[in-house]
């Protein structure tokens, strides 16, 4: 039976020790159970030997003593049983716990707790499998390690676990604080300087690929998720040991319906999801760097930039011919074709240089009155762009920014309120590095309050 603070071993998968003797864990059930296992018979093998010991402990009548007297008699019998085995080993005692242990293990049968389905058992489990994937994990490490060792091939041995994931967050959390990522992407330095930590701190073949990869992997997972929570649902609250978003069964029902994918974060831990909406909520927010690179290319070859054109102006070098925009037919406005010259003290020596003949009198006031209608509409267009460009600040963004600034928890509400009713603050906050944020922050309501 599985509680918040009791875990069972998994049902149906192999558990005592001797069942792992000769062919050891091949999944993250299987050796979840085993260390269970391991640990369950370690704690029966140290009280079974402080019973004998100390009577106290051995005694079959219910104790008079408070919790914590009872805990702090455990503790006193063990550092003076410590103590003796220092002095006067008695190994007796320890012959005599093994040999009951190994008798209750040949007649022992599993039994079968009936299941639970609120939402503390569920809970229970979630955490009971987010321990098992951690464990399975780098015990698929260390095994990866040895291997290599043994002459495999290192290419084929990384496996990314959870510690190596908060490093990798980490490290690129830094990376951008200290602005080496640029237009949405880290520089090549930075990925250089992320490797080389990684490398320093689990000893494998990690390389930049690798870790654009695994980094790639990461940005999808959180997006996911992201794109479902983003708006802060009415119901839902983040629970950070289980490191997932909690709600009841009646909340998810309608959410779930609404949105079928959402049925997956029921299940589904996403570990430094604060720390990964710095680094990537933006992006799903605007739909910026999205794109492929063949569509950046596809993009790039059909833009016009144009060089210069103060000095092409001057020179009546801009011409304004059927420019194709999204109007009506009545009104068509002219294209803008550039010529690009060669600076006035290298055109004496081009006989090719050309220019285009500006049209005179009439026509060329409704050659001006059009362009003048073109820039207008470009810097309508423009405009539309900024502000795409300056979205509004949401307060997921606002509160995934404070939770990793090490705040305490009372801290962070104030902080979270502070900046929504505060736009001044907030765009003095997110316009400074995230590693001088918490003492900007702090001054700031220092200041308020004043």
């Amino acid at each position: 039976m599985n509680r918040g603070r009791l875990i069972a071993p998994y049902r149906g998968v192999r558990y005592h020790l001797k069942e792992y003797s000769t062919r050891p864990p091949q999944n993250a059930k299987e050796l979840f159970n085993l260390r269970h296992a391991s640990l369950r018979n370690a704690i029966e093998r140290a009280f079974g030997v402080l019973k004998k010991r100390f009577p106290i402990i051995g005694s079959t009548t219910e104790p008079t003593y408070s919790v914590d007297t009872q805990t702090e008699i455990i503790l006193a019998c063990c550092i003076i049983h410590n103590y003796l085995m220092g002095v006067d080993p008695d190994e007796r005692l320890i012959a005599e716990v093994d040999e009951e242990l190994l008798q209750q293990s040949h007649h022992e049968t599993e039994a079968h707790a009936p299941r639970e389905d609120d939402e503390d058992a569920r809970q229970g489990e979630i955490l009971r499998d987010s321990i098992a994937l951690a464990m399975w994990q780098d015990y698929d490490t260390i095994m990866g390690k040895k291997s290599k060792k043994d002459g495999g091939d290192p290419s084929k041995e990384v496996q990314w676990t959870s510690v190596m994931d908060d490093a990798l967050v980490d490290a690129l959390l830094y990376q951008l604080s200290i602005g080496a990522r640029v237009n949405g992407t880290f520089n090549s330095r930075a990925y250089d300087e992320v490797v080389k930590e990684l490398v320093a701190k689990f000893d494998m073949d990690i390389n930049k690929d690798k870790v654009k990869n695994r980094q790639k992997t990461l940005k999808k997972f959180f997006g996911e998720c992201y794109d479902i929570f983003k708006e802060g649902l009415s119901g839902f609250g983040w629970n950070d040991s289980l490191s997932m978003w909690t709600a009841e069964p009646e909340v998810w029902e309608p959410l779930i319906m609404s949105k079928p994918a959402a049925k997956k974060w029921m299940a589904t831990p996403i570990p430094n999801y604060f720390k990964m909406a710095q680094l990537w909520a933006k992006d799903r927010a605007t739909g910026d760097h999205a794109e492929t690179a063949k569509e950046k290319r596809a993009r790039y070859a059909t833009s016009t930039t144009i060089d210069g054109i103060d000095l092409m102006v001057s020179q009546n070098e801009v011409s304004l011919e059927n420019f194709e925009v999204e109007e009506s037919d009545q009104m068509k406005s002219p294209e803008i074709n550039v010529v690009r010259s060669r600076a006035p003290s290298q055109e004496a020596f081009s006989s090719k240089s050309k220019k285009k003949k500006v049209p005179e009198d009439g026509e060329r006031d409704n050659v001006i009155s059009r362009s003048f209608d073109n820039i207008s509409m470009a810097m309508d267009r423009a405009t539309e762009v900024m502000e795409k460009c300056f979205m509004k600040i949401s307060g997921t963004e606002i509160y995934a920014a404070l939770q990793v600034l090490d705040l305490e928890p009372t801290l962070v509400t104030d902080a979270y309120i502070f900046l929504m009713d505060n736009a001044k603050y907030k765009d003095m906050f997110f316009g400074c590095p995230v590693s001088g944020r918490k003492d900007l922050l702090l001054k700031l309501m220092s200041k308020s309050k004043n």
